[in-house]
């Protein structure tokens, strides 16, 4: 099982381009006619929760789950300052969940391969699992076009895996915009230093990724069409 590893600085860095952009809102908008009549939803490896925060405004109970306690304490900090009481919190590995917890729909957002997610849904999904996952060939913010090396998360390879196994599901390809906004250059410059493997950008370099937004907080953002694919499956019988 990969784990992301958050620190305060990507944390930082993922805080700010969730709270510029509507990715979560526009992301939940899609995911939310697959959770009609849904009483009890788990976004399995929540992250900061901003998902969660999404999902919350469609269905009456969210149960976030996410093994990282730093990062998880940005959503319990939002649920906090905007009063939402229809989010429990559980900082735990979700391999680990009690059989007490059982679902209505999972959502596997960026998380897992096939066969991690169904070790997780068979114990404890009653309806529907919902899977987004990425769909590129390359990460998603380098110095050049690196090409990610593990596929086996990626969405064609888990509807391979599906089919392979003949699991009935449904699947669609999309887009969405999930940039990155900068305070500063020298912001823009860090950012890059965490997630180039291939040392420093110049000023010019950056200047010519960047666009200025005419923003005082934000005056540069980095655009970014994410790619994603999703999948549902039924675990009823």
């Amino acid at each position: 099982m990969y784990t992301f590893q958050w620190g305060s600085e990507r944390i930082r860095f993922m805080v700010d381009a969730c709270e510029f952009g509507t990715y979560h809102h526009q992301l939940a908008k899609l995911l939310a006619p697959h959770l009609e009549g849904a009483e009890r939803v788990c976004d399995v490896g929540c992250g900061l929760g901003y998902l969660s925060l999404e999902l919350a405004k469609f269905v009456p109970h969210v149960t976030a789950v996410e093994v990282d306690e730093e990062a998880i304490s940005v959503l319990r900090e939002n649920c906090t300052a905007h009063e939402i009481g229809n989010i429990s919190v559980l900082c735990q590995d979700a391999f680990s969940l009690d059989k007490a917890h059982q679902f209505d729909r999972m959502i596997f957002c960026v998380f897992g391969t096939v066969e991690e997610v169904l070790s997780i849904a068979e114990k404890h999904c009653t309806g529907d699992v919902l899977m987004i996952t990425r769909n590129e060939k390359h990460h998603r913010f380098s110095r050049e076009q690196e090409a990610l090396r593990d596929r086996k998360y990626s969405f064609e390879n888990k509807c391979y895996e599906l089919r392979k196994r003949g699991i009935p599901f449904e699947s669609e390809e999309f887009t969405l915009e999930f940039g990155q906004p900068f305070r500063s250059l020298e912001d823009a410059a860090a950012f890059y230093g965490l997630y180039s493997k291939k040392g420093n950008l110049s000023e010019e370099e950056l200047l010519a990724r960047l666009e200025k937004t005419n923003r005082q907080d934000f005056p540069f953002y980095l655009p970014k069409k994410s790619n994603l694919g999703f999948i549902r499956i039924s675990m009823k019988g």
